[in-house]
């Protein structure tokens, strides 16, 4: 499947339990910076004491494999669970005496947990929440961009200055990857931050500053410059309001035109 797509629904009945998810504001994201499969499971020790999930996260530019046993998936839900959101998560497959020695209720508990994983990814707090970020082992980098692309999606504007910010601060302080930031929802996102009249000056510098960096990419080119997306408008429009935010905006046009 796509990077983003929906996931199915977390299975319900039988092993998984009951009960759809339920939680006041809580958005279900319709498309997601990282997605997670587990496309199998081993066992290991001595006479197969224990089995390890192979879990796939797969985000903009790179793919990495983490090891996890059942009791990891448990202390994520715990985390979890702790949070104001709690009664928004789904349900949790549970525990099964015994279970490491029959395989078809394996492969029922790996398809089961890569659902209940796979809907955390477009649980708009859940996906802002460091207890998830640390378990899938993201860097900073994508922590921030993931941020920046949810509270835009749920249209926080403060939030989404905030992000931008931060995220001007990783890529240059650390010189970080780009790499995740060439992805549809992360153009769109300092897009929206350019036409909004919510936002500071400073988020809006933040911003062109960004695009001068990611507009050398060809990819971002062809993400954020074409007439019918409204990049160039945006651009155009701050450069129209003068100022500090002007001035960045001609860096970005100057930039983009010597690629």
């Amino acid at each position: 499947s796509s990077l983003g797509a929906r996931p199915p629904p977390p299975p319900q009945g039988g092993d998984a339990g009951g009960g759809q998810p339920t939680g006041r504001g809580v958005c279900l994201l319709d498309e997601s910076l990282i997605a997670v499969r587990i496309p199998r499971f081993q066992s290991q020790g001595t006479f197969g004491s224990h089995v390890a999930f192979a879990v796939v996260v797969e985000q903009p530019g790179s793919t990495h494999t983490l090891s996890k046993r059942y009791s990891d998936f448990v202390q994520l839900h715990e985390d979890l669970s702790r949070r104001t959101f709690a009664a928004s998560l789904p349900p949790f497959p549970p525990y099964r005496a015994f279970a490491n020695y029959d395989s078809a209720f394996l492969e029922r508990r790996r398809a089961q947990l890569e659902a209940y994983v796979s809907f955390l990814c477009l649980h708009s707090l859940v996906v802002m929440d460091s207890a998830l970020w640390t378990w899938l082992a993201l860097d900073v980098t994508v922590q921030v961009v993931m941020r920046l692309t949810v509270a835009h999606a749920v249209r926080l504007e403060q939030e989404m200055a905030s992000g931008v910010i931060a995220l001007e601060a990783v890529l240059y302080a650390q010189q970080a990857d780009i790499t995740c930031c060439l992805h549809p929802a992360v153009l769109r996102a300092l897009q929206a931050i350019l036409t909004s009249d919510g936002v500071s000056e400073e988020a809006v510098c933040s911003v062109c500053r960004i695009l001068e960096r990611l507009l050398t990419q060809r990819r971002a080119r062809q993400l954020f410059l074409p007439r019918n997306v409204g990049g160039v408008a945006a651009l155009l429009a701050v450069h129209g309001r003068g100022g500090a935010a002007a001035e960045a905006a001609q860096r970005v046009f100057e930039g983009f035109c010597d690629c």
